[in-house]
This record gives C-alpha cells, structure tokens and sequence, in this order.
C-alpha cells in the first residue's frame, strides 16, 4: 500500500497501463511510472522529458505517448516509448505548434496526435493530424491537415477508420477516412466520403465499428443522425 499527494487539481492523478501492470503520473518535467506489484518507480527514477504537457497510455501495449511544446529553436515533438525499457519507438518532431491532444485507436494499432498550429503570419491557427502506424515497422506517420476549424474526432473501436467533424460555419462537414485504403499498398491514407452541411458536432461509433451515430449536442439542441 502506498499513497501519494495531489500535485494538481487534474484528474485523474494516476494514469493506469492497459494491463494494469504500471502506472503514471506527471510531475514537473519528469513522468513517474510505477510498477504496481512493487509501487516503486520503474529503474528507481522517473522518465525526465523537459517541458513534457501531457502523456496518454497505449489501450494495447505497454507503450507512452507524451508531448513536449517548441522551445526557442527546438521543435515540439510527439513520441512514443516502450515500458519499462524506456526505448523510443516512434517521434515526430512539429513546427508552429499552439497545442497538442493525443487520440488512441481503441485496438493500439494507431495513435492520432492533434496539433492546433500556428500560419506563417501567426494571425491565425489550423489543424493537423499526425498518425503513428504504431504496429508497422519503423512506425510510419502519415499526415493530415485542415485549414478550417476541426470540431470532432473519433476513431472507430475495431477497424482502421475515423472521422472528423469540420469546418466554420453552423453546418459543418463530417468526414471519413481509412487508413488502409489503398488497393495494392494497403497502409495508406484515403478519404472515404464526406457529408456535406450536417448539423452535428459529435461522432459517436458503435461498439463494434461499422455503423456510428452523428449528433448535435449542447446548442445544436439534440439533432442526430
């Protein structure tokens, strides 16, 4: 038994593996992982990441995902790492970068990092989505962008598709996508089809995938399709 002192009003303090096996918490500059048999930090020392915002566990695998912002010269970056040996298996480093949000596949298979970005002139912000092929080798990463305001995201739980609410007016665009949609290279990024002007800002899949529920919530007053 062991306890520990809220460093913050976040929620929640712990963080927990897939398999229950670690856990994490953030502190400044550093994330503890804990190996939970023992309650003691992994290797007797946490993982130092300078500037580290946020961490999110693999639902799959005992892999980290965190963020770090831009400093001076030195560009934000998304990584991802193995537990316990610390071994970084995928990166990609990103220019321009106002925030970050990472978005698990429900299976592990990919791990979308959401980056709100700064224009050239820095008057103005778009969205891009940098995806981690995390069970291909190399863990390529495949990169989408929108210019106008991205207001959802979803991943389908069991499947290789997600979709995306955007744009700026009422009525935004819900767009699918796959990402193994190429007939011969199957690892490849298509878009499947988009629904023009729907009055919706959630995605919400079924549990097995396949069918998935577009709704209106909060001041669209309910609306669903």
């Amino acid at each position: 038994l062991r306890s520990f002192a809220p460093v913050s009003d976040e929620w929640p303090q712990l963080r927990w593996s897939h398999d229950g096996n670690y856990f994490a918490r953030l502190r400044e500059e550093t994330i503890n992982v804990y190996d939970s048999s023992t309650m003691e930090l992994i290797e007797g020392k946490g993982i130092r990441v300078p500037g580290v915002r946020d961490f999110s566990w693999s639902p799959a695998d005992p892999f980290l995902a965190y963020w770090i912002p831009e400093v001076g010269d030195s560009p934000a970056r998304a990584t991802i790492i193995q537990i316990p040996t610390r071994r970084d298996i995928g990166h990609k480093n990103l220019f321009n970068v106002a925030d970050c949000k990472m978005y698990w596949q429900p299976e592990g298979r990919y791990l979308s990092v959401r980056a709100e970005r700064y224009t050239k002139n820095k008057k103005s912000t778009f969205t891009s989505f940098e995806l981690f092929r995390v069970k291909e080798r190399d863990v390529p990463v495949d990169l989408l962008e929108f210019k106008e305001k991205v207001i959802s995201f979803a991943w389908e739980p069991k499947g290789t598709r997600f979709g995306v609410v955007h744009g700026d007016g009422v009525r935004p665009d819900v767009s699918f996508y796959n990402m193994e949609s190429g007939a011969k290279a199957k690892n490849k990024l298509g878009l499947l089809c988009t629904l023009s002007k729907r009055s919706v800002n959630n995605i919400f899949w079924s549990p097995r995938g396949k069918v998935c529920l577009l709704a209106g919530m909060q001041s669209l007053n309910g609306s669903l399709e």
